[in-house]
Formats: C-alpha cells, structure tokens, sequence
C-alpha cells in the first residue's frame, strides 16, 4: 500500500512537542512524516530549529514566516525550484540549511544562489 502524503496538522505537532501551544515551540522535529503540506509552521514565531527532512515538501514558503528560525533541515523533499530560496530571505538569524538531496540543489549555480 503506498503512503499517502499529508498536510502536518496542530495535533501531530503537540503529539511530537507535547504542548498546545505552537507560538512557544522553539524546536520542532518531523522527519519522515510523509508531509506535503506544513503551513502551520507560519504560526509558530518562536521556531529556532525545523527539522523536516525525508518528506515530500515542495515550497519554503512558510518557513519564511518564522523569523527566529537558526536552522533549517530539509533534505530529501521536494523543492524543485530556485525562487523557493528567496522566501527564507527575511530569516536574518538562519545560520544553518541543509538543502541537499532536494531536486533544486541539481540546478547549475544553485550553491551561489543560495549563499546570495
């Protein structure tokens, strides 16, 4: 039976954190959750570390949103395009991205584009 990928919801993430609150959560673990979709992360504005790697997540969108976010795990996802990156622009404490594995980190210059 093949997986089915899904949207990460506030209750996988107070299954994973134990708490009910996401605007509290600093760290945030979810690799290999089959995840498409991880828009609620835009709610969690004290994110330091997202670890989401082995999914299949295909935009960086809101993670820009997380502005207190240090580092950033998304290998092994679905992100295939460059413009992706600029959403994580506003992130002036990211210090750390694994990006690798993903169908964008194939893209002549790509490793440039980031570091800009």
């Amino acid at each position: 039976m093949a997986s089915q990928t899904k949207t990460l919801s506030a209750e996988l993430i107070m299954f994973k954190t134990k708490t009910n609150q996401l605007d509290r959560i600093r760290n945030l673990n979810l690799c290999a959750n089959d995840l498409a979709d991880i828009s609620i992360v835009s709610q969690m504005s004290s994110l330091e570390v997202l670890s989401v790697s082995v999914n299949s997540i295909p935009t960086l969108q809101a993670i820009g949103e997380c502005l207190n976010l240090k580092e950033l795990y998304i290998r092994r996802n679905s992100v295939e395009s460059l413009s992706e990156i600029d959403y994580l622009a506003p992130l002036k404490q990211l210090k750390i991205m694994w990006l690798a594995e993903n169908p964008v980190a194939t893209i002549k210059g790509y490793r440039q584009y980031v570091l800009r």
